[in-house]
């Protein structure tokens, strides 16, 4: 019978250190912080306002850029690029961001939402934001993350307009040391003759589909607050690498451009 006893509070106690509350009068699993690093693809929206902060203004072709708590959002279509940082909490994040048009700041945001790792992130932008800066939006996990970023798909010319404005903006790219040159001076507003430095580069992140940005700009129509350096992120968008996202800022102007 004792025997029978010991048996029978051994099998409780078994039972009991299998429930995560026994014991401890309650309780819950502790949530992972989400990790929502990766390039977005150019399919996500926005529902923000135009510049008088009254109209709707619809975004269809927003797409994101995610490293080290760099937080980048663009819309080549609306010339518009968002940059700043976050802090992510279990599966939440909150952060601040500089809304940029064509290079230029127009306001300030908080940011903040959900992400669901490896499918997409949702936030809202509000605090000081207004116009492009006040709304929410939905970014979408790109397939392309599967691919590592390759060097030599980067290392050709790349011409285009800087922030989305028609000033030229074209650079080549090294294909061992990812060293930036360009031979032309851009053509337009505060970025009207910027030449680009010698120790401009970009460099894969090793395991992502990210790369990071360094370039220098001098000889700005704007002045010290252009020149100097800029850092940011660049990928491949499309299978045959045609197409690149790029964004990088001084924090007081950005170059974003989908070249």
């Amino acid at each position: 019978m004792n025997v029978m006893k010991l048996m029978y509070l051994f099998s409780i106690l078994c039972v009991c250190s299998a429930l995560t509350s026994c014991g401890s009068g309650g309780g819950g699993s502790t949530v992972t912080n989400a990790v929502p690093t990766g390039y977005y693809g150019n399919n996500g929206t926005a529902a923000v306002f135009a510049d008088n902060n009254a109209t709707p203004l619809n975004i269809t072709d927003l797409q994101g850029m995610i490293h080290n708590n760099r937080f980048i959002m663009m819309s080549f279509g609306r010339s518009l690029s968002y940059d700043g940082t976050i802090t992510v909490t279990g599966n939440s994040y909150a952060g601040s961001v500089t809304v940029y048009r064509n290079g230029v700041p127009i306001t300030t945001a908080t940011v903040d939402g959900m992400i669901d790792q490896g499918v997409t992130i949702s936030g809202v932008l509000a605090g000081t934001g207004t116009g492009a800066g006040r709304g929410s939006f939905l970014l979408n996990y790109s397939a392309k993350n599967t691919e590592a970023a390759d060097l030599n798909n980067v290392a050709t010319i790349w011409p285009g307009q800087i922030g989305g404005s028609t000033s030229n903006f074209e650079f080549s790219v090294a294909p061992v040391t990812g060293i930036m040159t360009s031979s032309l001076s851009t053509t337009d507003g505060v970025f009207q003759a910027c030449v680009l430095g010698s120790n401009s580069t970009i460099a894969p992140i090793s395991g992502l589909h990210l790369f990071t940005v360094s370039l220098t700009l001098s000889g700005c129509a704007g002045g010290n607050t252009v020149n100097g350096t800029y850092t940011g992120l660049a990928t491949t968008r499309n299978v045959s690498n045609d197409n690149m996202p790029f964004a990088v800022s001084n924090g007081a102007y950005s170059i974003h451009r989908d070249f």
